[in-house]
Order: structure tokens, then C-alpha cells, then sequence
């Protein structure tokens, strides 16, 4: 790979930081991939930053083009309640 590895953890930052806030909702992605086979650096136009744009904007457009689903989060849900209120809540 031709990448030094400066930008290869540049891009694994900005990858995780997408991961963390997923674009219009902010909830975080639970199951995506990245994978870097390769690409070209040049001295002059060459940096970190210009690495994690490049990831972020990669990242966005793959995403929008996957059409991800909104998991919903599934709980049993308990509650302990005086006697004296227990008719009260039941009605509602």
C-alpha cells in the first residue's frame, strides 16, 4: 500500500467518527465496513486533513446509497408502584 501511516490512521479517525453520528438522525451506525485497498499521496497536495475529508465524504455518499434502516430498540420494561397509585396508572 502506498499510504503512509499518518493517513491511514487520519483516515481510521475520521471513519470512527462517522460511525459515532450518523448523518440527519445522529444515532450511531452499528454495522458498516470500511476498506482501504489503496491509493496516491503527493507531497503538495497530501495531509491528514485532506484524508479524513475524502473518508467523510466516501463515507456519507456510500451510506446514502446503502439505504439504512433505523434499528428500534426493543426493552420489557418493569415497574414497581404503590398500591395506592396502581389504579391511577392502570388507567392511563
Amino acid at each position: 500500500m502506498n499510504i503512509p501511516n499518518e493517513y491511514v490512521s487520519a483516515i481510521e479517525k475520521a471513519f470512527h467518527d462517522f460511525s459515532k453520528k450518523r448523518p440527519k438522525t445522529g444515532y450511531p451506525v452499528v454495522v458498516m465496513r470500511n476498506v482501504l485497498k489503496d491509493d496516491q499521496t503527493t507531497v503538495v497536495d497530501s495531509n491528514s486533513l485532506a484524508f479524513q475529508i475524502a473518508t467523510k465524504y466516501s463515507c456519507i455518499e456510500v451510506f446514502e446509497r446503502a439505504q439504512p434502516i433505523i434499528l428500534e430498540p426493543v426493552m420489557d420494561v418493569e415497574f414497581t408502584v404503590p398500591l395506592e397509585y396502581q389504579a391511577g396508572i392502570m388507567g392511563q
